[in-house]
């Protein structure tokens, strides 16, 4: 967010953005950088709604975004699913900025 253009690629794991900042992340530059974002359904620490305000605000500015959302995972389980998830490390890896 404070380093627009940077990063090539991110994966925000049950991130806590603020609903009202998820419009202003998504206008901020960042919306070049591909997004795989995760989130659980039952976590109490960061609410899923924040990420899928950041989901719906990013796609209205046409990024390339993936969202997995993963019904009744916890906020200390999502991390777990991330990391298996199968060709993440692919994917990360095959992203190349665009100029």
């Amino acid at each position: 967010y404070n380093f627009p253009g940077k990063f090539t690629a991110t994966i925000p794991i049950a991130g806590a953005l603020q609903y009202d900042g998820a419009e202003l992340y998504a206008k901020s530059g960042v919306g070049d950088t591909v997004v795989w974002a995760f989130h659980g359904t039952a976590d109490k620490t960061c609410n899923v709604e924040a990420t899928r305000a950041l989901v719906r605000s990013l796609s209205a500015v046409g990024s390339d975004i993936t969202y997995t959302e993963v019904k009744g995972d916890s906020h200390g389980n999502i991390w777990i699913d991330a990391a298996e998830e199968v060709g993440i490390i692919d994917w990360l890896f095959s992203q190349t900025k665009h100029k």
